[in-house]
C-alpha cells in the first residue's frame, strides 16, 4: 500500500513550479499566518490550520481556485497563464 505524501511534501511539490513573484506572496502570507498563530497561542487561543487553503484569483477574469488543488497551467475560465494567478488575502 502506497503511503500518502505528507502535507509538507505536497506543499513543496505544489510550490516548486510557482514563479518567484507568486512564491514570494505565499511566503509573506505564511509568515503573517505564523505571527497570527503565535499571537493567538500567547493569548491562550488555539488555531486549527488543518482546513487551511490558499485561495488564488486570476487577474484576467477573476476566476478563483483553492490551493488544495494544484494551480492549472492556464486559467480554466479564460486561458490566462499560471502566472496570472495572485494570492487572495482575507482579514
Amino acid at each position: 500500500m502506497r503511503q500518502q505524501p505528507s502535507i509538507r511534501e505536497k506543499l513543496c511539490e505544489d510550490l516548486e513550479d510557482l514563479p518567484e513573484e507568486q512564491l514570494s506572496e505565499v511566503v509573506q502570507y505564511v509568515e503573517r499566518l505564523r505571527e497570527e498563530t503565535l499571537r493567538q497561542r500567547r493569548a491562550g487561543q488555539g488555531l486549527d490550520a488543518r482546513g487551511l487553503e490558499l485561495i488564488w484569483r486570476c487577474t484576467e477574469c477573476g476566476y478563483v481556485q483553492a490551493k488544495r488543488e494544484a494551480l492549472p497551467e492556464a486559467c480554466p475560465s479564460c486561458g490566462a497563464p499560471k502566472q496570472s494567478f495572485v494570492l487572495v488575502e482575507e482579514d
